[in-house]
């Protein structure tokens, strides 16, 4: 209980760049702020929401690199394997 193995220590600093301390709250203050009539965008409002909209838009950027890609294409090709059906539909 009173250490953390290096690798869990790793992952929770992962976590916290992608998902930063206090972001659900600031999202529900931006609600109540754009409630009140502020036409202003929650992550031009709030630092912990511009990492995250940061962190969307290379993971798109990712996303869209690897479509084009041979690797792809042939990854599709496979036989046997799970479908891939929908898993990038979202990005």
């Amino acid at each position: 209980m009173e250490e953390m193995p290096y690798e869990e220590m790793l992952g929770w600093f992962e976590y916290f760049s992608i998902r930063p301390v206090g972001w659900r709250e600031d999202t529900r203050a931006a609600m109540i702020i754009r409630s009140a009539g502020v036409k202003a965008k929650p992550h031009e409002l709030f630092h912990t929401l511009r990492l995250m909209e940061d962190n969307r838009e290379k993971e798109a950027s990712i996303m869209n690199s690897l479509k084009g890609s041979k690797f792809f294409s042939v990854l599709l090709g496979a036989k046997g394997g799970d479908s891939l059906q929908g898993v990038f539909d979202e990005v």
